[in-house]
């Protein structure tokens, strides 16, 4: 029985979680969004370790952190982490300020929900 287990696929870390649906998905989302962080500005100087070694200082991460590079034709490409923490305690620790120095670079900080109604606003 796979439920509450992580398998390697394709050499991907993927974890099986229990069906939600209707409100028990919407309250699972809601507290996993706001303990999910995205780390913008980042630059190709920093790694997945120097966020989860950054981070982890806050509290204990659910997973691995994970960078996104986004492709951009006329600009640089956009490099962003996110890291997702097992309490939201630590969470709110660690966005208690919008920026922060990882590696002597300045990045900035926000909330996987905050970045989604950021993006929200943007494309309305």
């Amino acid at each position: 029985m796979l439920l509450e287990n992580s398998i390697y696929f394709y050499e991907r870390l993927l974890d099986i979680k229990p069906f939600k649906e209707g409100s028990e998905l919407e309250k699972h989302k809601d507290v996993a969004y706001r303990k999910r962080i995205v780390i913008d500005n980042l630059p190709n100087s920093i790694d997945e370790s120097d966020l989860s070694e950054f981070f982890s200082r806050f509290g204990k991460l659910e997973k691995k952190a994970f960078i996104l590079k986004i492709k951009h034709f006329k600009h640089r490409d956009k490099i962003s982490g996110h890291v997702l923490f097992k309490e939201l305690s630590d969470a709110k620790q660690a966005l208690s300020k919008k920026t922060a120095y990882i590696k002597n670079e300045k990045v900035f900080l926000e909330s996987y929900d905050q970045y989604l109604a950021r993006k929200e606003r943007k494309q309305s």
